[in-house]
């Protein structure tokens, strides 16, 4: 009995060392638990950036540029600066050239509208057809507007035909170079413009001079439009 009894704790015993060797009962490790280190936070660097100076660009100095002003009067060209000189606004020079390219054209008819401004009857725009000198009136417009029936013949306007203006023209520089204005003459100058490619006066004014003491002599004679009709054969000197 005895023996019987020590046989089974033998048996168990045995088992136990199996089913103790099968496990694997060391004792885990305890970790070390260290300090956590707190990352050390390093301020980001800032490079400053550099100061943008606006570059300033330099205004240039315009300096206006200067036409200088004929000395001597342009022909034609009624908003030309003209010298007056002795009460007129020509030479004898300009004069005698725009004579000869008239007179080399040998017109013997033509056609003109002329404006007639005074303090005269005969005041207003005419429409001539001249032939060999002598004027036919076509029509007439006062300074007004209105279209008229002349009461005078063509003889009457002869004044306006081109070899008359340069007839007065010629006189008025005469009286000039010779020193021999009349009274009324010297309170006002003489300003004449000639057409540059036929040299007929295209325009002849009288204005009185602020200092004028007299009064109604301010008059023009300007040319609208001038048609030649009919030429001969220049005149050879």
């Amino acid at each position: 009995m005895k023996t019987k009894h020590s046989s089974t704790l033998l048996s168990i015993y045995l088992i136990a060392i199996i089913v103790l060797s099968s496990c694997d009962l060391s004792p885990m490790p305890t970790p070390t638990v260290g300090p956590t280190a707190s990352p050390t936070r390093v301020p980001p660097t800032f490079t400053p950036q550099p100061t943008r100076t606006p570059t300033q660009t330099p205004t240039p100095t315009l300096t206006p540029t200067q036409t200088p002003q004929p000395t001597i009067i342009s022909i034609p060209s009624p908003q030309a600066t003209s010298i007056i000189t002795g009460s007129i606004n020509f030479t004898r020079q300009q004069y005698d050239e725009a004579l000869k390219k008239w007179r080399d054209l040998a017109v013997r008819e033509y056609e003109l509208v002329v404006r007639f401004e005074a303090f005269s009857p005969f005041a207003g725009t005419w429409n001539l057809h001249v032939t060999e000198g002598i004027p036919e009136i076509t029509s007439y417009t006062r300074l007004t507007g209105t279209p008229t029936t002349p009461t005078v013949g063509g003889a009457a306007l002869k004044f306006l035909a081109v070899d008359d203006r340069f007839a007065l023209i010629e006189d008025r520089l005469a009286r000039v170079e010779s020193n021999s204005l009349s009274a009324i003459d010297r309170q006002s100058d003489f300003l004449v413009t000639f057409d540059a490619t036929y040299g007929y006066p295209a325009s002849v004014e009288v204005k009185a001079k602020p200092n004028a003491t007299v009064s109604d002599i301010d008059s023009s004679v300007k040319v609208e439009t001038l048609k030649i009709i009919r030429r001969g054969t220049p005149v050879v000197p």
